[in-house]
């Protein structure tokens, strides 16, 4: 819709890529044809409507060359900027985790490309595995798949060790009280949560 603008106002549009796009998943579902048309939309603003498409890493650009005319892909890879981010981790959180456990999170949208499944498979194996252990595994963030992963979580009895926090506007503190951060995704780019998590390291 912004590229449609742009080009109606006489104005340049530029997308950023920080992954690759949720909607190719949704493809699977061949007997729907929203997908097909929301990905045929997709590519044609990308191709007709907008100049400019920013990739986060070399490494994305690469898998978009196969979607793109390589000419319009330019690599800005993100960036933090790291006394913004201690500052931050020094702000009120009421969300005090208790340091008596090993805390493991997962910081993200509720989508399926996160692969929050995975995310609590591991939970499941290493509660089972280390069952004498003090581990808790939290999940902080929001989106369509939110109630579906946290009914799953309390079927499989593990609504007390996989503690879902919701969405956190500052993230910084909880990083700050994390001993693990966890990314179980399909594919990223280069998440900005990540390069927050090693400035607090």
């Amino acid at each position: 819709m912004g590229g449609l603008v742009a080009r109606l106002v006489g104005a340049k549009s530029i997308r950023t890529a920080h992954g690759l796009t949720e909607l190719a998943e949704l493809s699977e579902n061949k007997y729907s044809l929203m997908p097909f048309i929301a990905n045929s939309l997709d590519k044609f603003a990308a191709r007709l409507l907008q100049q400019k498409i920013v990739a986060v890493s070399d490494e994305l650009k690469q898998k978009l060359i196969n979607l793109y005319p390589v000419k319009k892909i330019e690599v800005i890879e993100n960036g933090v900027d790291m006394q913004y981010v201690e500052d931050r981790s020094t702000e009120h959180c009421d969300i005090r985790l208790d340091q008596e456990y090993f805390n493991i999170a997962f910081i993200g949208r509720f989508v399926p490309v996160k692969r929050i499944d995975i995310f609590c498979a591991i939970a499941e194996i290493v509660l089972a595995s280390h069952s004498t252990r003090q581990v808790r595994f939290h999940l902080f963030g929001d989106g369509p798949l939110k109630k579906e992963i946290e009914k799953t979580i309390t079927e499989a009895g593990l609504a007390s060790v996989i503690l879902s926090h919701g969405f956190v506007e500052n993230v910084a503190p909880i990083l700050k009280q994390m001993d693990l951060l966890m990314f179980t995704s399909d594919h990223e780019g280069l998440p900005m949560t990540l390069l927050e998590a090693m400035t607090l390291d």
